[in-house]
């Protein structure tokens, strides 16, 4: 995840390493724990899915997590490896989509994602996300309002430490939930880009 000990003034590199580390989920109208899958994709400000970016054994366009049955607090530490190029690095953003996963395959396949987290690659001070645990804001989807290309929930806050008293809590279909949480890990490893402000 780190860099050789020497850089060539010609290597290129810019790599993130997102771990996907646990979250809490309530059961709504569930009287069970949800089966819960987190689906990952790597997405720009016009809401378009980056292609062949996300490498867990091979190239892809999102990433799907390890399915605990009946658990309402899944523990998955599972790592990939997101490579994007760095002009878009700069405009892009990390989607994560939360679904329960039916056992019964009819009912699967009608399984809508009950609700969705994100995170911006780049900060406002033109820094990358530092290296280090966040704990994500969880938005509950109403599929009657909610639509996917739909980019105004980037003016919502994405982390904990971003939700101030009296802010923005809601967008066209998505609604912040005080009961659920997500936390991921991330590590940037760039010959470009930096995670100083200085």
């Amino acid at each position: 995840m780190g860099f050789p000990e020497v850089i060539l003034p010609g290597d290129v590199r810019n790599d993130l390493y997102l771990t996907l580390v646990s979250g809490e989920f309530s059961k709504g109208s569930k009287s069970t724990d949800k089966n819960v899958q987190v689906t990952v994709q790597v997405c720009n400000e016009n809401g378009q899915v980056l292609q062949g970016v996300i490498h867990s054994g091979g190239e892809n366009n999102e990433y799907r997590s390890v399915i605990y049955y009946h658990e309402d607090k899944p523990r998955w530490a599972e790592t990939c490896k997101i490579a994007v190029p760095i002009e878009e690095f700069k405009v892009s953003h990390l989607r994560f989509m939360f679904k329960h996963r039916s056992s019964n395959e009819t009912k699967d396949r009608n399984e809508k994602p009950f609700a969705m987290s994100f995170v911006s690659l780049m900060q406002q001070n033109g820094t990358t996300l530092p290296d280090t645990q966040h704990e994500l804001l969880v938005y509950k989807v109403d599929h009657k309002k909610y639509d996917f290309q739909d980019m105004s929930y980037l003016t919502l806050p994405s982390r904990k430490i971003e939700l101030e008293e009296g802010g923005k809590r809601s967008s066209n279909g998505l609604t912040l939930s005080n009961k659920d949480l997500f936390i991921i890990q991330t590590n940037v490893c760039s010959t470009k880009l930096t995670q100083n402000s200085k």
